[in-house]
């Protein structure tokens, strides 16, 4: 198998438990196994930064660094349409966050983002179909994100237009009164950036709803009724009319009340709301075609196969379903597939198991403190 993207090699400096490491890897699957605390989903947070420029899991960068140093830094060496590609972030506790492709520095995120198309699966997944909106919502960013820059830079430029509109609604009710002229200056911005987004969610949806649909059928045999159902305060009515006709309840709660920023994106199961009827086999089987549908979208928009990273999801996700995950994924052909896990030899027995003819290797995180050993076991 030869992938049209592929991760040859990581390095990695002062980054959570890891001093220095480096490890390398195959196109192909890559089992990566160890105790829990050694530090394998920091390896796959890792890969995943290099992708997204961000963590799957932490917040600030801050809480990336090693304990008691100032920086840390990872370095990805990969394979894209069979040229050379290497990716380095750098983050200084003090300088922020720098990122380099190719020995070209000061790139921004939005520029590298969807350059590395990535999927990761954790245990903490279950949040996405039993948390909040937000969540979802955040699901959907990260998605098309990585398929469209212009909506990256849109949702930049609404986070921080709806910001400024904010702080500025807030100091308002001190002086008793609106400074119309700038509050319009800003709603025109935020009209723009917001119908952009909008356009692109209603977009995403259409394409993504029949994907997640098949791929629910297929892991629960085809004998629920399952829908997704977005809905926003700008279906309705023109969104600068919108906040126009709010202004005075916008004053009054000093932010805006209405927009993009509070649209939904609703499960429902047998017509019924997910959260209310679902068992905990129908939520695991709601995030795996939530997931797999993710990663068929981004394969058909960037016309290679993502990068799917794995991490820990026998902990709470069973044997029956992970196969499920390899089997579908297998039809279309592998990309660079991630697997963690605690067991050495499950995920091997499962692949052989299933019958996959695909190369794989298993590598054993002994130490993750300073220099990494790795033990190929295969």
């Amino acid at each position: 198998m030869d992938s049209q993207l592929y991760l040859k090699e990581i390095k990695l400096f002062h980054f959570k438990n890891y001093g220095k490491a480096s490890f390398e890897f195959i196109d192909g699957v890559n089992i990566i196994t160890g105790l829990n605390g050694v530090g394998k989903t920091n390896l796959l947070d890792a890969i995943y930064i290099l992708g997204l420029t961000k963590s799957y899991f932490m917040a600030s960068d801050r809480f990336l660094v090693q304990h008691e140093k100032k920086f840390y830094r990872i370095e990805g060496n990969w394979i894209k349409n069979s040229k050379k590609l290497k990716v380095a972030i750098k983050y200084d506790v003090i300088d922020g966050k720098e990122i380099d492709v190719n020995g070209k520095t000061g790139i921004k995120p939005m520029e590298h983002i969807g350059q590395i198309p990535i999927v990761l699966i954790s245990p903490n997944d279950l949040e996405l179909v039993s948390g909040l909106n937000e969540i979802r919502r955040r699901f959907m960013d990260i998605t098309i994100s990585q398929i469209d820059p212009n909506y990256l830079e849109n949702l930049v430029t609404y986070i921080k237009v709806q910001k400024l509109r904010n702080a500025l609604l807030t100091k308002s009710i001190f002086f008793d009164q609106l400074p119309i002229d700038l509050l319009e200056s800003y709603e025109i911005r935020l009209v723009k950036s917001g119908e952009y987004i909008y356009k692109s969610r209603l977009w995403f949806l259409q394409i993504f709803q029949p994907k997640f649909i098949a791929f629910y059928n297929e892991i629960s045999g085809g004998l629920e009724d399952v829908s997704l159902r977005y809905t926003s305060d700008l279906e309705d009515e023109d969104y600068f009319e919108l906040l126009k006709n709010h202004r005075g309840k916008d004053f009054e709660k000093g932010r805006t009340v209405y927009g993009i920023h509070r649209d939904k994106m609703a499960l429902y199961i047998k017509g019924q709301p997910l959260q209310q009827e679902a068992s905990q086999g129908q939520l695991k089987s709601f995030v795996l075609a939530l997931k797999l549908a993710q990663y068929s979208i981004l394969q058909d928009e960037c016309k290679f196969n993502p990068i799917l990273l794995l991490d820990d999801i026998f902990d709470k996700i069973d044997a029956s379903r992970v196969g499920h995950i390899l089997s579908m994924l297998s039809k279309d052909d592998f990309g660079q597939i991630f697997i963690s896990d605690t067991h050495v030899n499950r995920v091997a027995l499962l692949l052989e198991e299933l019958k996959l003819n695909v190369n794989f290797k298993e590598m054993k995180i002994e130490n993750s403190f300073e220099n990494i050993q790795i033990d190929p076991l295969n």
